[in-house]
């Protein structure tokens, strides 16, 4: 015989009938389901497992944005708070053990969060900072002290990516160990200045892209200021062979 198929109104009408008949025996339809679970995970646990998980990973997007959701009410939020306040060593433990099951795998999807939102991931922590930056100062030197290789490791690579923030930041300390008074001389001005001077030296007029240095025309030794008014790009030789006499020429600072 052929079969028999129903059609959409067939099946509407099926639809209705099966949610009233659960609104009208709830309770016995959750237990029904729950015992049929029960008895399908003891049956085949593994395999339950690998379905929950394979079952996760193929809808993660929807999932994440569901929790996301879920976890911005406000009865969410309290719920959070209560649980942590009860026990937070507890909380805390769980979360290592987790984090130490998973470090791949979280390592991973916080690369890929940081790809995608990065500027606000710095815009977040820049303002965490500048509200309390002792606590970060405290955190980065017991990092520093507790993995010294890697930390090593890890700005030796930010230097060779960031050669002129690393420029700016040294003659920055520099000037604060000297205590200079006015050292607001920023990353912004010195790729200005540089393209002011069409990357080339202000001594020998050498073009040098990419490995200008900052010389300062009154020497910081000699109390001079780290603005823009007092800095000038220079090759590597000029600025070594000026040291803290005066400019071999007379030069024009850039003024803004």
């Amino acid at each position: 015989m052929p079969k028999k198929y129903l059609t959409e109104s067939q099946r509407e009408k099926a639809r209705e009938a099966s949610r009233k008949y659960r609104a009208a025996h709830l309770e016995t339809c959750r237990a029904r389901t729950a015992a049929s679970e029960r008895s399908r995970r003891a049956s085949d646990p593994e395999k339950c497992r690998e379905q929950l998980r394979q079952s996760y990973y193929r809808h993660i997007e929807k999932r994440r944005a569901d929790d996301r959701q879920r976890n911005q009410t406000e009865s969410r939020k309290a719920y959070k708070r209560n649980r942590y306040a009860k026990d937070p060593q507890k909380i805390r433990d769980q979360q290592k053990a987790r984090h130490l099951l998973h470090r791949e795998h979280d390592r991973e999807l916080a690369r890929q969060r940081y790809a995608k939102h990065a500027d606000d991931i710095n815009a977040i922590r820049r303002k965490a900072r500048q509200e309390d930056p002792e606590k970060y100062q405290k955190t980065e030197r017991e990092n520093r002290l507790r993995h010294p290789e890697r930390s090593r490791q890890t700005a030796n690579a930010w230097r060779k990516k960031n050669p002129q923030r690393t420029t700016v930041y040294n003659n920055k300390q520099r000037a604060r160990r000297r205590a200079i008074p006015l050292r607001d001389f920023t990353l912004a001005q010195w790729q200005t200045l540089q393209a002011a001077f069409d990357h080339r030296c202000a001594y020998c007029h050498k073009r040098c892209k990419g490995h200008l240095t900052q010389d300062h025309i009154t020497p910081l030794s000699k109390g001079g200021s780290h603005t823009l008014s007092n800095i000038i790009p220079t090759c590597k030789s000029c600025n070594c062979r000026k040291h803290t006499g005066p400019p071999p020429i007379p030069v024009q600072p850039l003024l803004l």
